[in-house]
């Protein structure tokens, strides 16, 4: 179902649309969806970008509150994906704006932008602007956008924004070292020419030990990996970040910080102490598993998928001349599967395998690097 929240003409001129999926977030929507619709009021033409909101089966009210703050509102469209995963909402997303774009007279061949975001989010009033600027400057077809926590974090929950910050560190490390920029779903955006050939958003899944079906975190990075495998550069976004609620690792800080926790980045936590920080006992255990996690993402994927990184000779010293000598390697005896025919086996087995064998190393690298 697609729902336009009010009768519009549609705009001949739009360069983009911002795609919001949402599922019981009635309790951050509103701040979310208020936020970019003030961004939109900064721009000289508000015609010249979309916003979809996609409902993923809520019951909290949050078709109701969309609904209310757009009241009045041209161009916000509220869709409803009945398959349960962010993945499937950001496609869902993402195929009505682009479907509206070819419906238009496109005789002026301009670029189009889907703009993903997120539900529980708050983003500055000059953050359309500064996309707008990025599109016609960067010459990119992926941007990766910045995001941060709250000011006052550090002063609520002091542990947590210390691991935060420690992994901050480690991502602006490997960004140096690998040049690999990971695109979060938060906040990222995508030319529609670029999306129709490393598209769509895919929702990544695996079978349970129940035998139940599982949603996985991934399906933005996977849009960024696919780019880099076509040799396709990711720069990163030159304006301010967006700021993220805190309420995603409330629930659970460990699995929040290894990746598990991927329905707690998605749906509305109800945590029974919602300012409660981290145990000061975890830091240094969440510490260690986020960095594991973020040596697959921002390493390990990265060299499978190009391998000529591991010439570059800031890798080869970061990893030491015998890891590097193993890695090369083993990279050179496993071919790797097709990350666009055949995603699961990539990620599931041929990473996995890679990150069995390596993953220990490469993170006490990170770790220790200074």
């Amino acid at each position: 179902m697609k729902e336009g929240l009010n009768s519009n003409k549609m705009p001949q001129e739009c360069r983009g649309a911002v795609v919001i999926p949402a599922l019981n977030e009635s309790g951050y929507i509103e701040g979310a969806l208020g936020s970019v619709l003030e961004a939109v009021d900064e721009l000289e033409d508000s015609n010249l970008v979309e916003i979809y909101v996609v409902d993923n089966g809520s019951t909290d009210g949050t078709q109701d509150t969309v609904r209310d703050i757009a009241a009045g509102r041209k161009n916000v469209y509220l869709l409803n994906e009945p398959t349960r995963g962010i993945g499937y909402g950001r496609q869902n997303g993402s195929r009505a704006a682009l479907t509206r774009a070819l419906q238009r007279d496109t005789s002026d061949n301009k670029a189009f932008w889907i703009i993903s975001t997120d539900s529980d989010v708050a983003v500055p009033k000059d953050w359309l602007i500064n996309w707008f600027a990025d599109f016609d400057s960067q010459h990119a077809g992926v941007i990766a956008g910045n995001a941060k926590f709250p000011d006052n974090l550090a002063q609520t929950n002091p542990n947590a924004m210390r691991v935060m910050e420690f992994i901050g560190s480690r991502i602006a490390i490997t960004e140096k070292i690998f040049g690999v920029i990971n695109t979060d779903g938060n906040h990222m955006a995508i030319e529609r020419n670029c999306y129709s050939v490393i598209g769509p958003f895919q929702q990544p899944t695996r079978l349970g030990v129940t035998g139940r079906q599982e949603n996985l975190a991934g399906e933005d990075w996977d849009m960024g990996t696919r780019a880099r495998a076509l040799g396709l550069k990711v720069p990163r976004s030159s304006a301010p970040p967006i700021t993220l609620s805190d309420r995603r690792f409330h629930a659970s800080p460990k699995e929040f910080f290894d990746g598990t926790a991927y329905e707690a980045e998605f749906f509305r936590i109800n945590s029974t102490n919602p300012s409660a920080d981290i145990e000061p006992a975890m830091i240094d255990q969440l510490i260690v598993i986020a960095t594991h996690r973020q040596c697959m993402h921002n390493i390990e994927k990265p060299l499978l998928i190009d391998p000529t990184l591991l010439d570059n000779a800031d890798a080869q010293n970061f990893l030491g001349e015998h890891l590097y000598r193993e890695i090369k390697g083993w990279i050179a005896h496993n071919p790797q599967p097709d990350i666009f025919l055949d995603r699961n086996r990539f990620i599931l087995e041929y990473l996995s395998t890679f990150h069995e064998e390596f993953g220990l190393d490469i993170s006490q690298r990170l770790l220790n690097h200074k």
